[in-house]
């Protein structure tokens, strides 16, 4: 395979604007050849400019034409400047309070850390080690926790934004059931899933992808065992949520999950079946756990590499746009934002 086709990097040099088309002229970063990329569909509202680097992922037609629409090609736009799963997945919500918080990061890094996302830190933590012991009994989950509890960095960090001990150990402790009931249900039960859980691989992986401009951290990579005519093994991600769930799974969760998934595809054919969401809160608030198998589909891709291009353009150091993305304009997640002054 020629580099040209492996290695998808290209400057633009200008960028032609029809009715329905837009039309860029690149030149290849590694070999100095001269393409054009054609965006139509939804991707023809993608805010790119001579001198940006993109980075095609499309097949190469006559006289070296890409096209990138709704149906075929994605192209990433300032692939360089990595954009966090995390990020992605707020910003569904509200993408100007995703860039003022990282715009602004000495405001952010002052923050107290409250106790929500100190408990969250600590299940992970008990999680995670569950998994890699495998320790998925009570009594060793509640080894695991003492443990936790004990770190010095805890203890300083609950001494620092005045946590009580003692409450923050009772609301650590409703989550050790929902954990303990869900490695009972796929570990030490038959399963009804078109899927088994082999083996953890890793825990916070790293996951960069210079051609998506994403990166991020997996909570635990399973080897799976999806059953079908043949059966097949892959790696898949599992994102842990201590929220609550909603009706059909936050959609910026599920963002987040399918973003690790895209990451992890371009690292071998084993790694492309989705990825497992997990709460440890069902719909009605209850410490009883809630999974699904969060699939991708094309439009997901289209959808998720889009609002990446956006974030990034806003987050880039050239952008001289003070005034960032647009507000949302809704009461209930505008009245106690604290990014709206």
């Amino acid at each position: 395979m020629e580099a040209s086709s492996r290695f998808k990097r290209f400057e633009v040099l200008s960028v032609k604007i029809l009715a329905h088309l837009k039309i860029l002229k690149m030149k290849h970063f590694s070999t100095g050849e001269m393409y054009v990329c054609n965006l139509g569909g939804s991707w023809y509202h993608s805010y790119v400019s001579a001198g940006d680097i993109v980075h095609v992922q499309s097949e190469k037609y006559l006289h070296n034409t890409y096209f990138v629409d709704d149906r075929h090609g994605l192209i990433t736009i300032e692939p360089d400047k990595l954009i966090w799963s995390t990020w992605l997945s707020n910003s569904v919500s509200c993408m100007r309070k995703t860039w003022l918080s990282r715009m602004f990061t000495a405001t952010a890094t002052e923050q107290i850390m409250d106790e929500p996302s100190l408990i969250g830190e600590i299940v992970h933590d008990i999680f995670q080690t569950a998994c890699t012991e495998k320790s998925y009994s009570l009594p060793l989950l509640k080894d695991i926790k003492e443990r936790c509890l004990k770190e010095e960095s805890l203890l300083k960090v609950c001494s620092a934004n005045r946590i009580d001990m003692e409450q923050l150990t009772e609301k650590v402790d409703r989550f050790l059931l929902s954990i303990f009931s869900w490695f009972e249900e796929h570990f030490h039960q038959n399963s009804r899933r078109n899927y088994k859980l082999n083996s953890v691989i890793d825990i916070e992986e790293s996951m960069n992808s210079p051609s998506l401009g994403i990166e991020g951290s997996l909570d635990v990579t399973y080897e799976v065992e999806i059953h079908g005519r043949p059966s097949r093994k892959a790696l898949i991600p599992l994102e842990l949520k201590t929220g609550r769930a909603n009706t059909n799974f936050s959609h910026g969760h599920r963002i987040q999950v399918m973003s690790y998934s895209m990451g992890m595809k371009e690292r071998g054919p084993n790694r492309n079946a989705g990825g497992l969401l997990l709460y440890l809160r069902n719909k009605r608030g209850e410490f009883k756990p809630e999974m699904s198998l969060i699939e991708m589909e094309r439009w997901d891709e289209v959808e998720l590499l889009q609002r990446r291009n956006e974030l990034a353009r806003f987050m880039s150091p050239q952008n001289t746009n003070l005034d960032g993305p647009h507000f949302v304009n809704s009461k209930w997640l505008c009245d106690n934002c604290d990014g709206k002054s």
